[in-house]
């Protein structure tokens, strides 16, 4: 619900990748590593995922949702530009929570690249 799936799979593969090529074979201690550099990232999206859905799924209508859509309807148009900007400064806090550490690109010697060794 906080259209960050995407971006939480490929960051999260690209983190896991880079652990376990730096761990060089320590498959635990990159875990642990991929744990700790994905944690705060995934904690913060799924915060902004479960109060999304919290604010979709209520059927009852609480005061304040009720003069939020009073005020939408004759709001003018800067009104309604402040409420998506605040809305999308929590989705963009929370898809930059992260910053990947630039991991090697180098394969080890033993590591063949998939099809190179079929390379005429």
């Amino acid at each position: 619900m906080s259209g960050q799936g995407t971006s939480l799979g490929l960051v999260g593969a690209y983190v896991l990748a880079g652990e376990l090529t730096t761990a060089s074979g320590a498959y635990q201690a990159a875990f642990d590593e991929y744990e700790k550099e994905m944690r705060p990232f995934v904690t913060l999206n799924q915060a902004l995922g479960i109060k999304s859905a919290n604010l979709m799924k209520s059927n009852e209508k609480n005061v304040f949702t009720w003069l939020i859509e009073q005020v939408l309807r004759i709001a003018p148009g800067h009104m309604i530009e402040f409420f998506i900007n605040r809305s999308t400064r929590r989705i963009y806090k929370a898809a930059n929570a992260i910053t990947p550490k630039g991991y090697s690109s180098s394969l080890p010697d033993d590591i063949d690249p998939v099809g190179a060794s079929d390379a005429v």
